[in-house]
């Protein structure tokens, strides 16, 4: 820019003929050459900027089909939370109305029977029917409100369980035998109500459908494992068919990773088998404290 040069020619110029054409034939090659490099250069940056927008298409297209098949599993899973929540709404009613109808059915039956015969004694019977006809309304109004036991609002599980079963007991005649082999029934909300609807439904299914007469209950706990047995003297069922009740059972103990099983050889039984988190939980703290009580000493 600053100092004036001359040009390729005019140096070559001061060669002989041969030389000269051979200088410019090296220039007019290395000019293609260069030419040729340019435009590898230009179609590399072509095919590379292809590749990348075919890259980004795909992308695009896949990133699509990914929303289109999130919008499809937010509506599949909305069908399948209504869904839930529907048989959940029937399941509580279900347990809730039946218990209490059972009771009073079978109540009001054994009434007509004492009726003429013992009058004093039917009188008893009704008071009894109608107590627990409005202890099953309040129950079937917080359920509604709340969806959970009145009884569990209120009580301990234990004493739930020992109040449904004395209800029961007096207003349909029908012995109900319950044994616990563990200390105490103390267990999360989730697993309390189970634990009550599976006794409740099982308790009026034995009643109503097995017509039977006396029921026992017994509770157990092994290896960190709640096992739920339920038995009566009923007419029981050799080709046992889930219906609203037992499927509702199932659905329950499911929820909470445990198993169910019928027998209806002699009389009616059911076997559900729950795992216990809170024991679990404890016997994870107890190991806790104890290592650092360890690692203290």
């Amino acid at each position: 820019m600053f100092i004036p040069l001359n040009s390729f020619e005019t140096w070559v110029a001061f060669y002989d003929g041969e030389t000269e054409s051979l200088f410019l034939g090296v220039k007019t090659i290395c000019e293609i050459l260069n030419m040729i490099l340019f435009l590898v250069y230009i179609v590399i940056l072509m095919m590379k900027d292809k590749r990348e927008r075919e890259r980004i298409q795909l992308l695009n297209a896949q990133l699509q089909k990914a929303n289109e098949q999130l919008h499809e599993f937010a509506q599949e899973k909305e069908l399948m939370g209504e869904t839930k929540e529907r048989n959940r709404l029937a399941r509580e009613i279900h347990d809730t109305l039946g218990h209490i109808l059972t009771g009073i059915s079978v109540g009001i039956d054994a009434v007509l029977v004492l009726m003429d015969i013992a009058p004093d004694k039917a009188k008893e019977q009704l008071e009894g029917i109608g107590d627990t006809a409005r202890r099953g309304l309040q129950d079937v109004r917080r359920s509604v409100r709340k969806l959970k036991p009145d009884a569990l609002e209120r009580m301990s599980l234990n004493n739930a369980i020992h109040q449904m079963i004395e209800d029961m007991s007096k207003v349909t005649n029908t012995k109900i035998y319950f044994v616990s082999y563990m200390e105490e029934l103390k267990f999360e909300a989730d697993e309390e109500e189970v634990i009550y609807r599976i006794i409740q439904e099982s308790t009026t299914n034995a009643i109503r459908h097995g017509k039977a007469t006396e029921i026992w209950i017994r509770i157990s706990e092994k290896e960190e494992e709640l096992t739920i047995i339920i038995s009566d003297n009923g007419c029981g069922c050799e080709d046992i068919k889930e219906g609203f009740g037992l499927k509702h059972i199932r659905e329950r103990v499911e929820l909470l990773n445990g198993e169910v099983n019928y027998q209806g050889l002699i009389g009616f039984t059911m076997i559900a088998k729950i795992p216990i988190r809170n024991k679990i939980m404890i016997e994870q703290d107890t190991k806790t404290h104890t290592e650092e009580r360890k690692e203290y000493d």
